[in-house]
């Protein structure tokens, strides 16, 4: 046969079978339309029409392929088809094992579609291959089933054929023989890897520890806060002054409360302008203290050493004994008080501390010199401490021995 006819006879076959498969996917609506029950549908394939099954309650079957000609080793997709009631289709299954005959079985999976009408169609779809060239068949496949009465039975589809063609089209391919093995020089890079791989991983950790220790300390170094210069102590009197005039009702506590206030302002300015701690101390020790002479502090302690700070004038320590005193009747006395009073003794609490200010930084300017030591006490201690003479003939006179025995007789 010529090579022309062998083309036509192929391409009439393939013809054939792409309208076999059209009529095996049509049969589902077929059989609806004709109303199929039992056998009156026959298995399909791809060489032509199945006979019917002789059970009336079997399923009608069929099968195909999605492609006539395949490479070897290549996929197929091999599809099985069971029609019938709905009781006979959810008992179908395929007979197992799966004969394939020449072919193997890939994968399978099953599906179930309703066609209405008290009808399904169980689908089993089966990826195969084949490993030999030629014209192979698939052969018939066997499924069973159960009737709606309990009887088993089973049914099988039509043998499909195949051509298997190899992936070389030359006919006239041979096998090449095998080659000698020859030696390769392969450069082994394994170690030159790993040093790598460790130099980076040990640069990594070396990172690390750097960042840590940074992070530390920075985390151990304290904040710079910025700290406001200290106010004077006037100005801080006097704001407190201001604030508690600017109250409207001093009467809370007959008045005792405000003068509690205004008298812990002055006590306060005091202990920080002459430098002692003035709010634990009752009336009498404040004027006692503000009464003594103070050290020099800061830069003239270094300049003149000894030197002392004069206490506040006569004068002054006079109001602030007149306040106090007029202040403790009021406090823990509980003489009566009034608005008038209260604006007195603010008056009086800011003429005071005013005063205190001005008096204290006078003094500063001219302070105390120590008073000189007397010479004979210099003398009496910076004279050496001068030891008696020793005659030498006297220190150097050995002691008679003592008498013995015969000495006394």
């Amino acid at each position: 046969m010529s090579a022309a006819a062998m083309r036509i006879l192929q391409r009439s076959r393939t013809v054939l079978h792409c309208s076999m498969a059209v009529l095996c996917l049509a049969a589902p609506a077929l059989a609806d339309e004709l109303d199929v029950d039992g056998g009156s549908f026959a298995a399909t394939n791809l060489e032509g029409p199945p006979e019917p099954p002789p059970d009336p309650n079997a399923p009608a079957v069929g099968a195909s392929l999605d492609r006539s000609e395949v490479h070897v080793g290549d996929g197929l997709t091999l599809t099985v088809s069971a029609i019938g009631r709905d009781a006979t289709v959810e008992s179908v299954r395929l007979a197992d094992p799966v004969k394939l005959g020449k072919f193997e079985l890939l994968d399978r999976s099953s599906a179930d579609v309703d066609l209405g009408n008290g009808k399904k169609n169980r689908r089993f779809v089966l990826q195969i291959a084949a490993y030999e060239t030629g014209e192979l068949d698939i052969p018939a496949l066997s499924l069973e089933y159960r009737a709606p009465d309990g009887s088993a039975g089973h049914v099988e589809t039509r043998a499909i054929a195949v051509r298997v063609v190899p992936v070389v089209d030359d006919p006239k391919a041979e096998m090449q023989p095998l080659r000698q093995s020859r030696d390769v020089i392969v450069h082994d890079d394994r170690l030159e890897r790993t040093l790598w791989a460790a130099a980076i991983g040990l640069a990594t950790l070396i990172v690390i520890l750097v960042a840590v220790r940074i992070t530390r300390r920075m985390r151990r170094r304290p904040a710079q806060v910025t700290v406001a210069p200290p106010r004077p102590p006037l100005e801080v009197a006097l704001e407190r002054l201001r604030a508690i005039r600017a109250r409207e009702d001093h009467a809370a506590d007959q008045y005792r409360a405000v003068h509690f206030e205004i008298a812990e302002v002055v006590r306060g300015h005091l202990g920080a302008e002459l430098g002692f701690d003035s709010l634990e101390l009752t009336s009498t020790e404040l004027l006692e203290r503000i009464a003594r002479e103070r050290p020099v502090t800061g830069p003239q302690a270094v300049s003149q050493p000894g030197a002392t700070i004069a206490p506040l004038p006569e004068g002054v320590r006079e109001s602030i004994r007149r306040y106090l005193d007029e202040s403790d009747l009021i406090k823990f006395a509980r003489a009566p008080s009034s608005e008038p009073a209260v604006r007195e003794a603010l008056d009086a609490a800011e003429g005071i501390v005013q005063t205190v200010t001005t008096a204290a930084r006078e003094a500063e300017r001219t302070p105390i010199a120590p008073a000189p030591v007397p010479a004979a006490v210099v003398e009496s201690v910076s004279a050496p401490v001068v030891k008696p003479a020793i005659d030498p003939a006297i220190a150097t006179r050995e002691e008679p021995p003592p008498p013995t025995e015969a000495g006394h007789g």
